[in-house]
């Protein structure tokens, strides 16, 4: 199109007309490479989508998941993704994302950016005119990634059940047999009555999320589970 008289304003590169960024700021995290998109940026999207039907006070489902990339190589991505509840269009979009061989070495790290975000959302955040506030409703996971964001033993662990406190006995596997086991709280987490079943703080505490309500047992149980039996 420059060819054409009167057209010599146009850019040369499409890139320049998209403003697409120039530089990213991926950084190293233990084994991997990893960028932070932001919550934010997908506010934005609906946003300017007219999603949000002039609701600002907004809850969040956030998921958390590793997938392989390739078959001939350990290679992986593990992304953070959210959708906002309240948008009419329920476009799920990519919070952060992390490529290694590994998981991120750090959760510390790899959750940090999201929690830092959400405690500025939490307060109350002031775009186009208005006064935004998002609080997280669930956060949706695997067994492997939710062991992992919330710092307690996997679920193939003798102090593994995230729902009750009982202890697993060995039978070639571990097993849970009892069905009238004291059932944990979000407090009783929080407070780690059962230092067995953890193996650290998770981040998300600091936020007031409640790591046994909010966050709820994935399908595999079941799709990979009873189902398939």
């Amino acid at each position: 199109m420059r060819s054409h008289l009167n057209c010599n304003f146009l850019p040369k590169d499409p890139r320049t007309l998209l403003s697409t960024p120039r530089y990213s700021k991926i950084r190293d995290l233990g084994l991997g490479k990893f960028y932070y998109f932001s919550i934010q940026a997908i506010l934005e999207r609906c946003f300017l989508h007219g999603c949000l039907n002039d609701k600002t006070n907004l809850t969040i489902s956030i998921g958390v998941d590793g997938l392989p990339i390739s078959k001939s190589s350990r290679s992986q991505f593990w992304p953070i993704i959210c959708i906002i509840d309240q948008s009419s269009c329920k476009l799920p979009g990519v919070v952060a994302l992390y490529y290694g061989l590994t998981k991120p070495s750090s959760f510390a790290e790899f959750f940090k950016e999201l929690c830092e975000e959400l405690k500025g959302f939490q307060i109350g955040v002031d775009l186009w005119d208005k006064k935004w506030t998002l609080s997280v409703r669930c956060i949706i996971a695997d067994a492997p990634a939710r062991s992992f964001l919330k710092q307690c033993c996997p679920y193939n662990a003798y102090f593994g059940c995230e729902r009750c406190t009982q202890k697993g006995k060995w039978l070639g596997k571990v097993t849970f047999q009892e069905l009238d086991s004291n059932l944990r709280t979000d407090e009783s987490f929080k407070l780690q009555h059962q230092r067995q079943h953890h193996q650290d703080c998770s981040p998300f505490l600091d936020l007031g999320i409640g790591l046994v309500s909010q966050v709820p047992i994935d399908m595999h149980l079941v799709c990979l589970g009873v189902v398939r039996r």
